[in-house]
C-alpha cells in the first residue's frame, strides 16, 4: 500500500510524550474501508482516504510513537495485532468489533494472501484469467507462505463459477 501514500517521504519529528501505543478511530462514521497492514509504519500519507474508503493501518507495537502522530494528525485509523509480527485473527476480530467490518476483500501480494491462507482466513478466491503470456522469472505467485514445510498439504478449492467477460478475460470463482 505504499503506493497509495505519499511519494514524498516526510520526517516524523519527536512525537509528544502523550501519543500511547493503543487502538486509534479517527472516524467512528466512516462506512468504507482501505485496510493496510503497515508493520514498521513505512506509508506516510497525504489523506486519510484512497478513493473514498478511509484508511485503518494494521500495525505492531514496534511502529514508533512519532508515525502514530503523523496517523493521527492525518486522521488515519490504526489498531494494534502483534508485538512484531501481525496476528490475522486479533486484527480480524479488531475490524469486526472497533469497525464493524465482516468481511474484506483481499487485494495483497503471495505473502499477504498465503498469510491469510495459512491462518485459514480465506473463504473464496475471485480469479481474473488474462489473455497475456509474459514469461518473466522471479515473480510471486498468487500465494506465498514464507517458512512453508515442503510437505504441507495444498489448500482444497471448489469451482462455484465460470464466467467469460470482455476481452477474452475469464472469471473463476472458487470456495475453499
Amino acid at each position: 500500500m505504499e503506493g497509495f501514500s505519499s511519494p514524498r517521504h516526510k520526517n516524523l519529528g519527536k512525537a509528544k510524550p502523550t501519543i500511547k501505543k493503543a487502538d486509534y478511530i479517527a472516524d467512528p462514521l466512516a462506512k468504507r474501508f482501505a485496510v493496510v497492514i503497515d508493520t514498521a509504519g513505512k506509508c506516510r500519507w497525504d489523506t486519510n482516504s484512497i478513493s473514498g474508503d478511509h484508511i485503518v493501518e494494521i500495525l505492531t507495537e514496534k511502529v514508533s510513537t512519532a508515525y502514530l502522530q503523523h496517523l493521527q494528525a492525518k486522521r488515519v485509523s490504526y489498531i494494534f495485532a502483534g508485538k512484531k509480527d501481525v496476528n490475522l485473527k486479533m486484527a480480524l476480530g479488531k475490524l469486526s468489533t472497533l469497525f464493524g467490518i465482516k468481511r474484506l476483500l483481499l487485494e495483497g501480494g503471495g505473502v499477504i494472501n498465503g498469510s491469510f491462507l495459512k491462518e485459514g482466513l480465506i473463504d473464496e478466491l475471485s480469479q481474473l484469467v488474462m489473455p497475456l503470456a509474459d514469461g518473466t522469472t522471479g515473480l510471486r505467485t498468487l500465494f506465498e507462505i514464507e517458512n512453508a514445510p515442503r510437505s504441507r498439504k495444498a489448500a482444497s478449492l471448489k469451482l462455484q463459477s465460470v464466467k467469460k467477460l470482455k476481452g477474452g478475460i475469464v472469471w473463476l470463482r472458487y470456495t475453499l
